[in-house]
């Protein structure tokens, strides 16, 4: 965190939520899904005179859901999304204790709460990679284009679009039993930017 105060912010929690998937015909699936969670954070701020420190709760509900079609040709496939998420979180009272000159006092701040609407078209390109056929191919690598707008409602309310761009290669086992995924992605919305790196384990037992 940097500006007037810098610091760090220390968080981890735990989400129960489901899902579900229907399919509209052979080539077009829609899904959704829903998940409530519950978040611990340590924040740390100061200007080089003032210290702050808060240990505080969050309690955030998360609501999703998509519609994917498949478009099949014989070396690729095209799976053009449209889908939404919308999380609300819920921050409350915040209670700091704050040091400046050797002095110590107790401070409290009704952070109230921050929600956030993001809708993402996504044409995703699927390309095996063993030269198999795309339904036969254990090795799948995918480039996925997309178009973000996001809406955030707290003290003020902005809306703002920008684009990314994700990679992802998938590698199943010869039995169909473990699946591995990897994927990289880089997104670009009104002045930020955020990247990720996402690497998944799947086996059935």
């Amino acid at each position: 965190l940097e500006g007037s105060f810098v610091g760090t912010q220390d968080s981890f929690g735990v989400n129960l939520g489901g899902y579900g998937v229907v399919a509209l015909s052979e080539t077009v699936f829609a899904s959704g899904f829903a998940s409530v969670g519950v978040g611990q954070n340590d924040l740390e701020l100061s200007n080089g005179t003032l210290d702050l420190q808060s240990d505080y709760t969050t309690q955030t509900l998360t609501l999703g859901g998509s519609v994917t079609g498949v478009i099949t040709r014989e070396r690729y496939e095209i799976w053009p999304e449209l889908a939404f998420t919308h999380c609300h979180t819920e921050i409350g009272e915040m209670d700091f204790t704050a040091d400046a000159y050797e002095l110590t006092d107790e401070l409290s701040l009704d952070a109230g709460h921050v929600s956030l609407t993001t809708l993402t078209l996504t044409p995703q390109l699927r390309v095996p990679m063993d030269g198999r056929p795309i339904a036969e191919s254990l090795d799948t690598a995918s480039l996925s284009p997309r178009v973000i707008c996001e809406r955030t409602v707290a003290d003020q309310t902005t809306e703002n679009c920008g684009g990314g761009l994700e990679l992802g290669l998938t590698s199943n086992s010869d039995d169909g039993l473990s699946r591995v995924n990897t994927t990289l992605s880089v997104d670009r919305v009104d002045d930020t930017t955020r990247t990720g790196v996402q690497f998944k384990i799947e086996h059935q037992f």
